[in-house]
C-alpha cells in the first residue's frame, strides 16, 4: 500500500494503481471525458491534469507511488482546463434541442463546468460524411475523438471494430493555432482535426453498440431513437437482464402516450463497470396483452397437468408457486437439462467445495475455459476474460472445446485453443489434474480413472517414456503430446476455470464434478460454473426436479399442452421489463427485476383460483454500483445441496465424431430472443464463409440437414468466427431436439 495525499486529505492505495481510479474510490472529483474505468487510458481529453509535487501530470496514466501529494486544482490548471473545452467547442455545433443526447451530454456539462461562456476561436469546419455500421449511426461534426467507442471495442468487447482513422478533408494549418492556444488544449484541437472514428472490422458489427453507450455526446447514435425522444422525458427503471446467467443490470428508458400507453425507447446500460450484450440493449419489444387471461382455463390445466415443464428464465418467485404446486397437487416439475445442472454441482458443492465469482477474473492470470462456446454462452465472460489479458500482459487463457473460435483467439496473442474431440470434456479435466496434481497426492479419490500406461515416443531422435496415466483416453480425444505439453506451459500459476454447459450432459458428469471438487478443495483451482439457462440458480435453490413422465403436460415459460409464457401462450405471463420479482445469477446474486409500469399479481390471482394463498416476496434490492466499480447489487446467497451423489465411476468412452453442433448464436440466448424485431442476428444453420461458397449456397438460402435421428431445414448464414466444415445450429430451430437425439454434438450431411 502506498500513503499519499490528494487535496491534503491522506489516503492509502494500491501502489500501481492509477491516481484517477483512487480519487474515483474516494469520492474526490477529477474531470475526464476520456477515460474508462478499468481501461487502458488513452490522454485524448487531458481533463484529468493535476499537480503532483509541484509538477504536471495525468490522473488517468499516472500510477500511485509512496509519498504522492496530488493537487486535482490550481488556477492554471482551471485555465488549461477551460481551454480544452474552448477547443472542444470551436466548431461542435449548439443547436442541442436537436441532439439525442441534449441533456445527458458530458461536453454540455463540463462546458458549463468550466464556464465556457465565449468564444475567441475560428476556424471554417471541414466536411466529413456520415457513417453506419448494425445499430450504429455516426455524425463526424459532433465528435470530440475522445476514443472511448475504440477503448470499449479493444478492451472491453475484445473485437477491435472502431479506431481513430485519419480524415480525407483538408485539415487546417496547425501553426497559425499553435501560437494561440496553450499547449495542451493545442494538443487536443489538433489531434481532433486529424481524425475521425472509423469501422475498421474484418467482420460485420452485429447486434451489440456498446460503443453508443459510452459516447459522451451525440456523435454515435442508436438509429431506432435517432429524432424520437428528449432525454430528460424518458422515465428510468433500473433492472435486470434475464436472458442470460450474468443478470447483467439494464435500465429501462421510456415514457407514455397520449393514451396513457408506456413505450420503451432503448436500454442503457452503466458502461464503466457493465458492458452489455445487444440481447439486454435490444430485446425489450416484447410485450404481451394482459388483459385476457382465462384463470378457468388455467386453472382446469394445471388440475389435470401430469407434469408442469420449468423454463429456464422462469423467475423466483415463479418457481416458488411452481414448488406449490408440487406439495398442493402433486404434480412433477421437469426440466432435463436443469436436472442435470443441479445433479452437477450437487456433487461439487455437497463435497464441501466453493466457486469464484465473476469479478475474480480479474485476481487470476490463468483462465481456463471447458466445455462452453464462450463468445455465444456468455458474453460477459468473454468480456472480463478480454479486459484481464488486455490489462495484465502476462496473462494467459486456455479455451479448450471442439470448435475453434477466431474471436477468442485474436483476443491476444496469449490466448491457446485447444480443439478436442466432442464429449471428451472428461480428458480436458484429466489432463489438467494430471499437470497440477503431479505427485498424485490426489488421485486416491479417482482411482477408477488410472490406467497406468507409460507410453513410448521418439522425440529428438531419443525414445522416451512419458509418465503420462491416461494416454490412450489421450489420443482418442485428440490431446496429442504437443498439446498436452502446450497446456502445461500455460498451467504457469493456480488457474480458474470456467465450466460450460457441455460438461453437465456429459456421459461422465459426476466423475467430472468430483475432479473438480477435489482439485478445488486442495486449493489447485478456483472454479466458475456457467449455468445453462439466465435463472437456472434460482430456480434450483427452489425446485427439485423429477424424470420426465408420459401425460398432459403445463409449459410454464416453455412448451406444452398448455401453456404459460409471455409469447406463443395460453396464458399470458408478464415480460420482464412488466415484472416486480427477482433472479438469481451466475454469482448466487440475487438481483431485482423492477417493472415500467404497477406490478401484477398474476401469481396471487391464480393461487386464490387453485384454492390456496401465495405469498409474494417483496423486491427491495439495492441495484448500483459504487464509484470505484464494487458490485453493490442484490443480495449474496448460497447454493441449496437437496442430493449428493457419493458413488461415482468413470465410464471409458468412444469420443464422438461430429460436423453439426447445436448451441446459441450470437444474442439469442434463449428463445424469446427469436420473437425481438430489433436484432440483425437471426435463427439459423451457421457455417463459416469457406464452407458457405463449398456448399454452393448463398446467405439467406434455405437449406436442410440430416442426421440418423431426423431432418431439419433453416435458413443458412455465415458466421464469420468459424473455421472448417462444420454446421452450428440454433436450439430454437423446429424439430432441432428429433434432429440431435438429446445430444449436442452428431453427424449430418446435407439432405436432397
Amino acid at each position: 500500500m502506498a500513503k499519499i495525499t490528494i487535496n491534503n486529505i491522506n489516503l492509502e492505495a494500491n501502489e500501481g494503481e492509477y491516481i484517477l481510479e483512487v480519487a474515483r474510490k474516494n469520492n474526490i472529483f477529477i474531470p475526464a471525458i476520456c477515460y474508462l474505468s478499468n481501461c487502458s487510458p488513452t490522454l485524448a481529453c487531458k481533463l484529468c491534469m493535476v499537480d503532483i509535487d509541484g509538477k504536471r501530470s495525468y490522473a488517468c496514466n499516472t500510477k500511485v507511488k509512496d509519498g504522492m501529494n496530488i493537487i486535482t486544482s490550481t488556477e492554471e490548471i482551471e485555465i488549461e482546463r477551460k481551454a480544452i473545452m474552448k477547443s472542444y467547442v470551436v466548431n461542435h455545433p449548439l443547436e442541442c434541442g436537436v441532439c439525442d443526447k441534449s441533456g445527458e451530454c458530458e461536453l454540455q456539462d463540463y462546458t458549463l463546468l468550466m464556464g465556457v461562456d465565449s468564444q475567441d476561436l475560428f476556424i471554417s469546419p471541414s466536411f466529413n460524411a456520415f457513417a453506419s455500421w448494425s445499430h450504429v449511426k455516426y455524425d463526424p461534426s459532433l465528435c470530440i475523438l475522445c476514443e472511448r467507442c475504440v477503448t470499449t471495442c479493444k478492451d472491453n468487447l475484445g473485437e477491435s471494430n472502431i479506431k481513430a482513422i485519419k480524415v480525407d478533408s483538408p485539415t487546417p494549418d496547425a501553426t497559425y493555432w499553435k501560437e494561440r492556444m496553450p499547449k495542451d488544449a493545442f494538443s487536443v484541437w489538433n489531434r481532433k482535426q486529424k481524425s475521425i472514428i472509423g469501422f475498421v472490422g474484418e467482420n460485420p458489427c452485429v447486434d451489440c453498440s456498446e460503443c453508443v453507450s459510452v459516447c459522451p455526446v451525440g456523435a454515435l447514435g442508436l438509429k431506432s431513437f435517432q429524432y424520437t425522444s428528449n432525454a430528460w422525458e424518458l422515465k428510468k427503471v433500473d433492472s435486470t437482464c434475464n436472458l442470460c446467467p450474468s443478470g447483467c443490470k439494464i435500465t429501462y428508458e421510456g415514457k407514455k402516450d397520449s393514451k396513457n400507453k408506456y413505450s420503451i425507447y432503448r436500454v442503457t446500460n452503466d458502461f464503466n463497470f457493465n458492458p452489455i450484450c445487444g440481447a439486454g440493449r435490444f430485446v425489450y419489444d416484447i410485450s404481451p396483452r394482459l388483459d385476457f387471461n382465462s384463470f378457468d382455463l388455467a386453472v382446469d390445466a394445471i388440475k389435470k397437468a401430469k407434469s408442469i415443464f420449468v423454463g429456464g428464465n422462469t423467475t423466483n418467485n415463479e418457481a416458488k408457486f411452481l414448488a406449490s404446486l408440487k406439495n398442493k397437487f402433486g404434480v412433477k416439475l421437469v426440466n432435463n437439462i436443469l436436472k442435470q445442472y443441479k445433479d452437477f454441482i450437487s456433487i461439487y458443492y455437497g463435497s464441501g467445495a466453493r466457486s469464484a465469482t465473476i469479478n475474480d477474473i480479474s485476481n487470476h492470470k490463468v483462465i481456463v475455459s471447458i466445455g462452453s462456446s464462450l463468445k455465444n454462452e456468455n458474453p460477459l465472460l468473454r468480456y472480463k476474460i478480454n479486459n484481464m489479458l488486455k490489462l495484465k500482459k502476462d496473462s494467459r487463457f486456455i479455451y479448450i472445446h471442439p470448435l475453434s473460435d477466431k474471436l477468442i483467439s485474436k483476443l491476444s496473442k496469449n490466448v491457446t485453443t485447444i480443439n478436442l474431440a466432442a464429449n471428451s470434456d472428461d480428458v480436458a479435466l484429466l489432463a489438467i489434474l494430471n499437470i497440477l496434481d503431479s505427485n498424485n497426492s490426489l488421485l486416491n479419490v479417482l482411482e477408477d480413472s488410472k490406467i497406468n500406461i507409460n507410453h513410448k515416443i521418439v522425440q529428438d531422435g531419443e525414445e522416451k517414456t512419458l509418465d503420462v496415466e491416461y494416454y490412450d483416453l489421450y489420443i482418442k480425444a485428440k490431446l496429442d503430446y504437443e498439446t498436452f505439453l502446450k497446456l502445461e506451459s500455460n498451467l504457469v500459476q493456480k488457474p480458474l476455470i470456467i465450466i460450460g454447459s457441455d460438461l453437465y450432459a456429459h456421459p461422465n458428469a459426476a466423475y467430472l464434478a468430483n475432479i473438480l471438487s477435489v482439485l478445488q478443495r486442495d486449493d489447485k483451482i478456483s472454479v466458475i460454473f456457467i449455468p445453462p439457462t439466465s435463472n437456472a440458480n434460482g430456480i434450483c435453490n427452489v425446485i427439485d426436479f423429477d424424470d420426465e413422465i408420459d401425460g398432459y403436460r403445463v409449459g410454464f415459460r416453455a412448451k406444452g399442452d398448455y401453456v404459460f409464457d409471455s409469447v406463443d401462450y395460453d396464458f399470458a405471463l408478464p415480460y420482464f421489463s412488466q415484472l416486480e420479482d427477482s433472479i438469481t445469477n451466475i454469482d448466487y446474486k440475487i438481483l431485482p427485476l423492477y417493472p415500467v409500469n404497477d406490478k401484477m399479481d398474476y401469481l396471487y390471482q391464480l393461487s386464490r383460483y387453485l384454492g390456496f394463498d401465495f405469498e409474494i416476496d417483496e423486491i427491495v434490492l439495492n441495484n448500483k454500483y459504487g464509484n470505484d466499480g464494487t458490485d453493490l447489487r442484490g443480495i449474496k446467497t448460497a447454493p441449496i445441496i437437496s442430493n449428493y451423489v457419493d458413488d461415482i465411476k468413470f465410464v471409458k468412452l468412444d469420443y464422438v465424431d461430429f460436423n453439426a453442433y447445436m448451441r446459441d448464436f450470437g444474442v439469442h440466448f434463449y428463445p424469446y430472443t427469436k420473437y425481438s424485431k430489433n436484432l440483425d442476428y437471426s435463427i439459423g444453420i451457421y457455417v463459416s464463409k469457406e464452407y458457405l461458397e463449398k456448399l454452393n449456397y448463398s446467405e439467406g438460402d434455405v437449406i436442410k440437414i440430416e442426421s440418423k435421428y431426423g431432418r431439419i431445414e433453416a435458413n443458412i448464414y455465415i458466421d464469420f468466427d468459424m473455421e472448417g466444415e462444420y454446421f452450428a445450429i440454433s436450439p430454437q430451430i423446429n424439430n432441432v431436439d428429433e434432429f440431435f437425439g438429446k445430444t449436442k454434438y452428431i453427424k449430418a450431411g446435407v439432405a436432397s
